[in-house]
């Protein structure tokens, strides 16, 4: 094989690197707006704890986990229940830094008391989290990630914990 030869298997070689490097971005954008986040922010105003209001966080995070992926969380309407199924799921990853589209939990039972009830989420935009307003019953951003640690993790002393969804 002469040099010529060489140069232009070279310059095969370059131009699929390139495709794969692309390939990769364009995989770690979509994650980046993961399905469960869009479907989530989709549903911000709706009722999606059609049973439970005032206690409706992990009832709505089911619903909109069921309505982006198919999957069904089973264990009922408790975080305590919901984190469970979280943990022994194999479609979802517990993660320690926490990205758009990633479930957030503090369950139920796990706590001091000082904060009586755990809560669930998915991470929004700028430090917010989507979750059931015990308040209205409607699906919205009423928390920040530094008031939920303040809440649950210093006053309640629950763990905060972040599940991702991966395929």
């Amino acid at each position: 094989m002469d040099l010529l030869q060489k140069l232009k298997i070279l310059q095969k070689i370059e131009l699929l690197y390139q495709q794969v490097l692309m390939l990769m971005r364009k995989k770690e954008e979509a994650s980046k707006d993961s399905i469960i986040y869009k479907t989530a922010k989709s549903f911000l105003g709706k009722d999606m704890a059609k049973y439970q209001n005032e206690f409706g966080c992990a009832e709505a995070l089911i619903e909109i986990v069921r309505l982006a992926t198919g999957i069904i969380l089973n264990g009922g309407f408790s975080t305590y229940l919901l984190y469970g199924a979280l943990k022994n799921s194999k479609d979802f990853i517990q993660v320690s830094i926490p990205e758009r589209g990633d479930i957030i939990i503090s369950p139920s039972g796990y706590g001091n008391k000082k904060v009586p009830n755990g809560h669930t989420g998915i991470i929004s935009d700028n430090g917010w989290i989507m979750s059931n307003n015990s308040i209205d019953g409607l699906w919205d951003e009423h928390i920040n990630l530094t008031e939920w640690n303040r809440l649950y993790k210093s006053i309640g002393n629950y763990p905060v914990l972040f599940f991702r969804f991966h395929i």
